[in-house]
């Protein structure tokens, strides 16, 4: 009776950071409204980044001063792997994928940048050692060809350069690094709100030395950015960082990086509705692909015999 009470426990708890990727995932792809917004009004590119990390920062700070602030207190030999979260990943792979995308197309910058589970797949077996079964590799193909597929009306078929094929896959490697230093964080006992909190601080003083500059901030006092701001401080990085982190808390590495590729479902679904882009037949059957992916694992994730034999591997 204890050992079926704790597999039902297991299965919550998997069933729960699923919803909680595929949810944060969602919000990602959110970005693309307020990234518009903000670059009509003449912010470029790494400015909302920048605005994202010290926005997250500041307001989760804030927030935490008044309701926990256990969120503060990191061991300082431990900065190491914030530093990787907030620089080494989200600085890094947000130029490369800019850049992709300003001597290729956006296309051809969302398709590679949407190999990164592959990378999440690689780094999980060599750093973490999880295994690399049959139905990680299904859902692995699945979600590769479903993105390729979502990817395909996005752009013009730009011929890709060496360098555009660097850049994009140097931001699929970068979006990879964030799973491999957040689940370093995890193994430390730093709860998802540390995490979110340190990454945002660590990324965002990086971003201020290249884009704080005076006129910067002066534009920050504009009634009409006051909105979109926030919104993409708390609906497209607050949120969306704390569920893929509270979802690590109960899936392997493998499983969040395909779980996350609800984003560019999420952003080519908003193209739709909101900017009134036609979907093709082919994009709908990308979008088919990316959930059968997801379908596949959540099924195996709260399988009892699966998460048996994980249990009678982790006992030898």
């Amino acid at each position: 009776m204890e050992e079926s009470g704790k597999i039902r426990r297991k299965i919550r708890g998997r069933i729960g950071g699923s919803l909680c990727v595929l949810a944060g995932g969602a919000l990602y792809g959110h970005i693309g409204i307020f990234n518009r917004l903000l670059e009509t009004v003449g912010f470029a590119s790494m400015e909302v980044v920048c605005i994202r990390l010290v926005g997250a920062a500041l307001i989760f700070g804030l927030i935490a001063l008044i309701t926990n602030r256990a969120i503060f207190r990191i061991r300082w030999k431990d900065l190491w792997m914030f530093l990787g979260t907030g620089i080494l990943s989200f600085i890094s792979y947000n130029w490369c994928y800019f850049h992709c995308m300003r001597i290729s197309s956006l296309s051809v910058a969302a398709a590679l940048l949407y190999t990164s589970p592959s990378f999440v797949m690689i780094f999980s077996a060599l750093i973490f050692h999880e295994r690399l079964t049959r139905w990680k590799g299904l859902s692995l193909a699945l979600t590769l060809g479903g993105v390729v597929l979502l990817c395909s009306g996005l752009g013009s078929a730009d011929a890709i350069s060496g360098r555009a094929l660097l850049c994009g896959l140097g931001s699929a490697f970068g979006y990879a690094l964030y799973s491999v230093f957040s689940r370093f964080a995890l193994k430390k006992d730093y709860t998802p709100e540390q995490i979110t909190f340190w990454t945002n601080v660590c990324g965002g003083a990086c971003a201020l030395v290249f884009v704080g500059k005076p006129a910067f901030f002066s534009s920050l006092g504009d009634v009409q950015v006051v909105l979109p701001v926030l919104a993409l401080v708390i609906v497209c990085t607050i949120l969306p960082m704390n569920l893929v982190n509270r979802g690590m808390l109960h899936l392997e590495n493998s499983r969040v990086g395909i779980l996350e590729m609800s984003e560019p479902v999420a952003a080519v679904l908003i193209s739709c509705f909101l900017y009134h882009e036609v979907l093709t037949a082919v994009q709908y059957a990308g979008i088919v692909l990316v959930l059968a992916a997801a379908a596949v694992v959540v099924v195996k994730s709260a399988d009892p015999m699966e998460i048996r034999a994980e249990e009678r591997k982790e006992r030898r």
